[in-house]
């Protein structure tokens, strides 16, 4: 046996006794076109299929672990604003106004922001564990739209001491002092110092200042009057008005006594009215009647230039719903809760894009991530001074039928948005009628006194 037969089990012999088989026709064809790097043979169809599914695999599982870690990590940040900024951070949005300062360090559950100066609109989605640092205190939010507003506004600080620090200490000494403003616009917010707590929910204002006790802004303004009128006036006076005190008749001072008591007289009428907007604002909804209201209850708004107003749940970036709470206010009948929550959805779409419109008319700005009811609010705070005093004065005096409506052509942009917001009540009570016709919609709202979800009352005369 030879080393060849030893290797392989196989006889000389056998071997070349063995005829070599004839390749296929066209085999050394094919041989010679892959060397020369001709087409591959085609994968069969089920070996690419699993290719293609692992591979589908594999980015969905990607995209998926990558917006889970943007969900769960914690996103930092600082803004100190030029223009009207959004930043969109985790759980929050938030719309800082030119010259706004915040900064922010926020993850899936919540975490910590920080604004010092500015004006901020914030809007949280999902419930979280989320507060708001101010100089006057804490905002603790539940899932909410909200706006934070600090300004140094009515601020006293002693000369001398401002004398005495650097320029840094004194913009400190500014900030602490500052009054901030607190609006909510949908859900709830909670606001706590050293001195005190106070919640709000929406269509809600919160003012406070650092070492005070924070208070609603019906509550402020009624107490800022009532200082103002308690304290008398310094006994210091400017030489000219001196001398032109020294130089008037008997009859002239008796004259600005009487100019004097007269604005005291009107201080004191606003506390009252203040006081008593508070004790109605603090009464529960359904002992609220405000509709039908009576002629006479219409003069009396008139002469407040007040308008009260029973919303639907519409001021809100999504549409509210008939809830159970209002179902039995109301003494709902099987289907009547269908058609009031398709009434109320249409009303807030109809209204939400009449006026985003409106805004981008006013301003020249889309309105981007706030609600009705940051709108309306961020016109009247863009319009001219006293505007809204002015339109709500008017609406007012119609409803009572003391003057015509001015001609629709003369309408300023904001005059339509807050005519279609005073309108909303009557506005819903027709969409409703088109479904359970005007008879039961005049019930169901009247019976109740108006509707059930939202009493908001606007008024105060403008100051010219």
């Amino acid at each position: 046996m030879d080393e060849f037969e030893d290797e392989l089990g196989l006889s000389r012999e056998a071997l070349d006794a063995w005829e070599v088989p004839q390749p296929p026709e066209g085999f050394s064809a094919e041989v010679m076109r892959a060397h020369a790097g001709g087409e591959a043979r085609e994968p069969s169809r089920s070996r690419m299929s699993r290719r293609r599914l692992l591979a589908m695999v594999a980015s969905i599982s990607m995209a998926m672990a990558g917006a889970w870690l943007w969900s769960v990590l914690e996103h930092d940040g600082s803004l100190h604003a030029d223009a009207r900024t959004t930043r969109d951070v985790g759980p929050l949005v938030l719309v800082a106004e030119e010259g706004a300062s915040v900064d922010w360090s926020v993850g899936r559950r919540g975490g910590h922001v920080h604004q010092t100066e500015g004006d901020v609109f914030y809007r949280v989605d999902g419930p979280t564990d989320l507060s708001v640092e101010t100089p006057a205190g804490n905002v603790d939010v539940e899932g909410t739209c909200f706006r934070v507003r600090i300004s140094d506004a009515d601020i006293e600080t002693e000369e001398n001491e401002m004398r005495r620090t650097t320029a840094a200490t004194a913009a400190m000494g500014i900030a602490l002092g500052a009054l901030v403003t607190v609006t909510v616009y949908e859900g709830r917010v909670a606001f706590a110092n050293d001195s005190g707590d106070i919640t709000a929910e929406a269509g809600e204002e919160i003012v406070a200042r650092r070492g005070e006790t924070p208070r609603s802004r019906q509550a402020f303004e009624a107490e800022t009057l009532g200082e103002r009128s308690a304290t008398p006036s310094s006994p210091s006076l400017d030489p000219r008005e001196r001398a032109r005190l020294e130089s008037s008749s008997p009859a002239e001072l008796r004259a600005r006594i009487d100019a004097m008591r007269e604005r005291e007289v009107a201080q004191l009428a606003e506390i009252q009215r203040l006081r008593g907007q508070v004790e109605a604002e603090e009464q529960p909804h359904h002992q609220r009647h405000w509709y039908p209201p009576s002629q006479s209850e219409l003069e009396e708004l008139a002469q407040r230039c007040d308008i009260q107003l029973d919303l639907p749940p519409v001021l809100g970036i999504e549409p509210g719903e008939v809830g159970d709470d209002a179902s039995q206010e109301l003494g709902l009948q099987p289907g009547e809760e269908l058609a009031l929550n398709e009434a109320i959805a249409r009303v807030q779409r109809d209204f939400n894009d009449q006026l985003r419109a409106l805004y981008d008319e006013a301003t020249g700005t889309e309105a981007g991530a706030l609600s009705p009811h940051a709108i309306l609010t961020d016109l009247r705070d863009k319009g001219a001074p006293g505007e809204v005093s002015h339109i709500l004065e008017r609406i007012a005096r119609e409803r009572a039928g003391l003057q015509a409506p001015p001609a629709e052509a003369t309408w300023s942009a904001v005059e339509r948005a807050y005519r279609a917001y005073a309108a909303l009540p009557a506005v819903f009570q027709d969409t409703v009628a088109e479904s359970l016709g005007a008879e039961r919609a005049e019930q169901l709202r009247a019976e109740n006194g108006g509707w059930p979800w939202g009493r908001s009352s606007h008024g105060g005369c403008p100051e010219d």
